[in-house]
């Protein structure tokens, strides 16, 4: 049974209890106490997920996180999750009668900062600006784009720019982060996340289209200001 959230590290995880704080690129979440505490007997990693098969009051559950070390018979806590009956990993090639999708286990019995530059994942990655890449026909950057995005709002858009971080078969999509070399990091207007269909790597120089959206809410931490939806990529 295929998945159908917008995302995890997409939807109700991800999705409820929060009361989220937008700020620019990086979204903090208000939580309360982590509720959940389990206790791990058996880890398999995947590619893009890590999944644990662990107890948490006496009930045996398997749960699925964006990909981290997790060990055996070690105490993990974490906040809202998302169950999914019969669930088809395809990456496994098996499927799981019940499993729960969560942001992030951790460590210790505190609520922490949830980043929407990276969704699915659970650490803060620190994406570095790239060299000026020549838009398309002398037209839009990725900070003409940030600066004025509202007349962009809901429109197709096409821009050239770099693919600095692929995180592939998340939610049904590819999430992808391009860079054109506009913008700065102080002002984080200088990076791009994109949903599509299609296949690329890091470094590949693309010619991205698609609708622009904003403030896009997935839930629980993962929260746009500007994301490009379907969009088709072009090398």
């Amino acid at each position: 049974m295929r998945l159908r959230l917008e995302l995890l590290l997409i939807s109700f995880i991800f999705i409820t209890a929060a009361c989220v704080k937008k700020t620019k690129q990086e979204t903090k979440v208000n939580i309360a106490p982590i509720a959940h505490k389990i206790l791990v007997e058996e880890v398999i990693q995947a590619t893009s997920y890590t999944y644990v098969k662990a107890k948490e009051d006496g009930m045996v559950k398997w749960i699925a996180i964006p990909k981290r070390e997790v060990e055996v018979g070690k105490t993990y806590y974490y906040n809202n999750a998302l169950e999914m009956n019969n669930f088809e990993s395809k990456d496994l090639k098996r499927t799981f009668k019940s499993i729960y999708f969560v942001q992030a286990l951790t460590e210790q019995e505190s609520p922490g900062v949830l980043n929407n530059n990276s969704p699915h994942n659970s650490k803060k990655t620190e994406l570095k600006k790239k060299d000026l890449i020549a838009p398309v026909g002398g037209g839009l950057t990725i900070a003409g784009l940030y600066s004025d995005k509202d007349s962009y709002a809901g429109k197709i858009i096409t821009l050239s720019a770099e693919v600095v971080k692929v995180n592939n078969g998340i939610m049904g999509k590819n999430w992808i982060h391009v860079q054109d070399g506009s913008g700065d990091l102080d002002s984080k207007n200088f990076d791009l996340t994109v949903t599509t269909k299609d296949t690329v790597k890091v470094g590949d120089k693309v010619t991205v289209t698609g609708k622009l959206a904003l403030n896009k809410d997935f839930g629980v931490g993962y929260v746009y200001t500007v994301i490009v939806e379907d969009a088709k990529l072009s090398k």
